[in-house]
């Protein structure tokens, strides 16, 4: 891809976006509100705490799946 091939701008530098680097060079971007949760991975703690979330996300799915399949 193009854009990861970039030098990151001095605006996205400093406001720290990457998404700078796509508008200062041509790219055009979509964004969108969502209802969802969502989590911020920025830095490997950020990551470990995401894998920690969805983790316990898929158990408390699983439960509840096996839960609601017990009943037929």
């Amino acid at each position: 891809m193009r854009f990861t091939s970039l030098p990151p701008t001095d605006l996205e530098l400093i406001e720290k976006l990457e998404q700078l680097r796509m508008l200062e060079n041509g790219f055009k971007i979509k964004i969108v509100v969502t209802e969802c949760e969502s989590l911020s991975v920025d830095t490997p703690e950020d990551l470990e705490r995401a894998r920690a979330y969805y983790e316990k996300l898929q158990k408390e799915n699983n439960a509840e799946f096996d839960s609601n399949f017990d009943e037929y």
